[in-house]
């Protein structure tokens, strides 16, 4: 476990936060401050915030608040009901993190499949556009795009073209 995924643990409150050993919650703390710092919060009120979550002081008193919490996100009960606390932004940014790989490995495939010799000499911009029309044309048409050809990415070459042309056109 990273110290971010024990952070995101910890800051659960559908969790129970005793199972995680001492090292690991010395990772979560090391983790929560460097994404404080990351934010450009308050570090030691961060920390405040946190101590106070974690031995149910102040707005964690009540048994209220912890039940909410059974009916929503995480990250949304953190901006919403415990939005006031200076350990909120941090809260809701680490457990927006997505906890798989699995969005990551299908942009990698996204782009992987589009390296080809012609495709090498893209610029990082057009080779995004062109991704992300990839991408679209999948969602509108996904049976027409399973297996990769010349042919098709000729096809979305000359779209990106037309999308240049476009792009230039409405500026000037």
């Amino acid at each position: 476990m990273k110290p971010v995924h024990a952070a995101a643990y910890m800051l659960d409150p559908k969790y129970d936060r005793s199972i995680l050993s001492e090292e690991e919650i010395s990772g979560a703390y090391a983790a929560i401050t460097n994404m404080s710092g990351y934010l450009g919060l308050d570090e030691d009120k961060v920390l405040g915030s946190l101590a106070k979550y974690r031995t149910k002081q102040g707005l964690w008193e009540g048994d209220g608040i912890w039940k909410s919490c059974q009916h929503i996100s995480a990250a949304t009960w953190w901006k919403g009901l415990c939005g006031s606390e200076a350990l909120a932004p941090v809260a809701s940014f680490i457990l927006q993190i997505p906890p798989s790989s699995a969005a990551s490995e299908r942009n990698c495939s996204l782009f992987r499949n589009k390296h080809t010799k012609v495709c090498n000499s893209l610029t990082n911009v057009r080779g995004e556009k062109l991704v992300a029309i990839r991408a679209n044309l999948r969602l509108f048409e996904p049976d027409t795009l399973d297996s990769d050809t010349e042919e098709e990415e000729s096809e979305l070459e000359v779209n990106m073209e037309d999308v240049d042309e476009a792009q230039e056109d409405a500026i000037s």
